[in-house]
């Protein structure tokens, strides 16, 4: 952050240093999340890639040498549950989620930018609800050796840890993205102060 940005922030003028140390955690924090989200869209796109060969190999077994491959079902449905949470912190990140703005657009950018806290606010709240389930469920598969009884009897483990590591994930990016919110909300705030 330039002088510039900077000279208008309450903290900033109140208690330079504690500014900087609170500066300096969250660009640490953000591309950390930036690092391990892109780490994370990786890992799902050489996922997609094994899904395309395995559906691809099955499909082939199947109508050419009638035998197809063993527990086909379950291992794409792991595969793309991977996919799908993977990808979920990438996408936050990139303001690539669904997004319903048409309400959000009438107001001025003040209320937005509130507006736009309080939902991040709730999604990382409902989310981390969610990753706190399912990172229970993993220890508890982990724990009771859980599997998809069929023809290889599939480990739960690897589908819910992926979840656990997605949902974790895009709850970091919420919030990340909650932190240059709320900053950017007292940033306009100062200004309008300093203008008055």
């Amino acid at each position: 952050m330039g002088k510039r940005e900077t000279r208008g922030f309450i903290l900033a003028r109140v208690c330079p240093r504690a500014y900087a140390a609170l500066a300096g955690c969250t660009r640490v924090f953000d591309r950390s999340v930036q690092r391990l989200s892109v780490g994370a869209l990786a890992l799902a796109g050489v996922i997609t890639m094994v899904l395309m060969f395995y559906v691809a190999t099955d499909v082939f077994m199947r109508y050419t040498l009638n035998a197809p491959l063993p527990d086909s079902n379950v291992f794409s449905q792991y595969m793309l549950v991977a996919l799908v949470f993977l990808g979920l912190a990438y996408a936050q990140l990139r303001k690539a989620n669904v997004r319903m703005e048409i309400v959000a657009d009438l107001f001025p950018a003040r209320v937005k930018s509130v507006l736009e806290a309080v939902t991040l606010a709730a999604a990382l709240a409902l989310f981390s609800v969610m990753a706190w389930k399912a990172w229970g469920l993993f220890l508890h598969s982990v724990r009771q050796g859980e599997r998809v009884y069929g023809i290889m009897n599939v480990p739960v483990a690897p589908a819910r840890l992926a979840l656990c590591v997605g949902v974790s994930l895009f709850c970091l990016a919420l919030l990340a993205d909650l932190f240059r919110e709320l900053v950017s909300i007292a940033r306009r705030a100062d200004s309008e102060e300093r203008t008055v």
